[in-house]
């Protein structure tokens, strides 16, 4: 991939951590990835009542990233309104936090057989 488009896509995942988190928690955030290397990473998105909680330098983070910054289940919330989504392969259950935010009344039943995930349910 070429540098310009490189830097684009730096910019563009900045702006949607600063619309996400606010300008100071964005920079803290990514001060504690990249530079401190931080082991767990604590996010508090606006809006979420709690924190989520990443472990840094795993698929968290990648996931994080397919669900909140590039929105790949947008599309899923516009005109539903379910009253059960069940979650198979809940991983650290990023896709339960979102649907969750966004169908506050749906019961939600997150499934996890990896140990270390099912931990961080």
């Amino acid at each position: 991939m070429e540098i310009s488009k490189k830097i684009k896509l730096m910019v563009n995942s900045f702006i949607v951590h600063v619309t996400l988190l606010g300008l100071r928690k964005a920079l803290i955030y990514l001060i504690q990835k990249h530079i401190l290397y931080k082991k767990q990473l604590e996010l508090n998105l606006k809006g979420y009542k709690y924190p989520i909680y990443l472990r840094n330098h795993t698929s968290d983070i990648r996931v994080f990233g397919q669900i909140f910054i590039s929105g790949e289940y947008a599309n899923t919330v516009v005109n539903n309104n379910p009253m059960v989504i069940i979650d198979c392969g809940a991983n650290i259950g990023l896709a339960s936090i979102y649907f969750k935010f966004h169908f506050p009344d749906v019961k939600i039943y997150a499934f996890e057989p990896e140990i270390s995930n099912f931990k961080m349910l």
